[in-house]
């Protein structure tokens, strides 16, 4: 054997030596409860040896006992990027989801306390741990949303969104929130943009439907609302808010027998109801249809006769149909009412 083998074979055991030394004695450490001397340690052995996984492992472990959480994860993360067989990392995984659940949980507590802020807090602190902890970012997002601060909540969000899959529950929630949020900002394209998503998986959800379609009447894209209003109503024949909308925008299309026709159908199917009554009258004034708004109005004081606002309606329609003393009794009836 040469001289120049046998050196280097001498300096591998005496490497080898170390690493196992450094892990030995971090492990032992740690039995001890001294996370600080277990660090160094093991800080020590991924110095010496940069791919032992484990060794980064066990530097998680004791980064959190420290309450380095940062430091934490980006050792899990280091060790699952290196550890190969497969029971180790599982261990590695559920080591580090175990510590980020542990502050979930209390994240929880305070939520449920309405400590908003000390709750989202925690939830940091477990994305810190396991960076891409789905619910851990979701439930940031809520207590951001919670404590008003919308743009850390977009931000909690916009992880959701990244690290859900295109399509799952997850991802459609993290867009329906964006939606939401876009449209207490008036940020109606932007709002759309995120309807039109989640409608690619829901395209029969009623609910996303109506949203989509109150959006587009907002940016004045009237022949669209209008189209997913009328989907509304081919997938419910009985729901009246689409179909008195349906109305609306063909009063406003200029649609007039299309309009009235959609309010008479709203007007059948809930005949007492004293808001669909007083819609019709409105709608109908708008229209200039003054014996409909008429008879809706009579309507709806027939059910509430303490509905001021329709006992004025009635009567300016009664004015201009002509009928002077009915309409003036109706204008003193609605003053009594203290409708001026």
């Amino acid at each position: 054997m040469s001289r120049a083998l046998i050196s280097f074979l001498c300096v591998f055991v005496m490497l080898a030596g170390c690493q196992t030394r450094y892990m030995t004695s971090g492990k032992v450490y740690m039995q001890q409860s001294n996370w600080e001397k277990a660090r160094e340690q093991f800080e020590l052995e991924v110095q010496a040896n940069p791919q032992n996984g484990e060794a980064y492992g066990y530097l998680g472990q004791c980064y959190y006992e420290l309450g380095q959480w940062q430091k934490a994860g980006e050792s899990f993360e280091k060790a699952i990027s290196l550890v190969t067989i497969p029971k180790k990392l599982d261990q590695i995984k559920q080591t580090q989801r175990a510590f980020a659940a542990e502050h979930i949980k209390r994240g929880n507590n305070l939520y449920g306390q309405q400590k908003y802020a000390e709750a989202a807090q925690e939830y940091i602190i477990a994305t810190q741990i396991e960076p891409r902890y789905i619910d851990a970012y979701k439930n940031l997002g809520l207590a951001w949303l919670r404590t008003d601060s919308l743009d850390l909540a977009k931000a909690a969000w916009a992880m959701v969104l990244d690290l859900s899959s295109r399509g799952d529950e997850t991802w459609l929630q993290a867009h329906d929130v964006f939606a939401k949020l876009a449209m207490q900002d008036s940020s109606f394209t932007e709002a759309l943009a995120h309807t039109d998503s989640m409608l690619v998986f829901k395209p029969n959800d009623v609910e996303l439907l109506m949203f989509r379609a109150g959006l587009l009447d907002a940016v004045d894209r009237l022949p669209e609302a209008l189209e997913a209003y009328s989907m509304v109503v081919a997938i419910d024949s009985t729901n009246t808010d689409a179909l008195f909308n349906v109305g609306v925008l063909q009063s406003k299309m200029g649609n007039l027998a299309a309009a009235e026709e959609a309010f008479e159908a709203v007007v059948r199917m809930v005949p007492d109801d004293t808001e669909a009554q007083y819609n019709m009258g409105i709608m109908a004034m708008n229209l200039q249809q003054w014996d409909m708004a008429r008879d809706a109005f009579q309507k709806v004081v027939d059910l509430d006769p303490a509905h001021g606002h329709a006992w004025q309606n009635l009567g300016i329609c009664l004015l201009r149909l002509g009928d002077m003393k009915a309409g003036k009794a109706a204008f003193d009836r609605a003053s009594q009412l203290g409708v001026h």
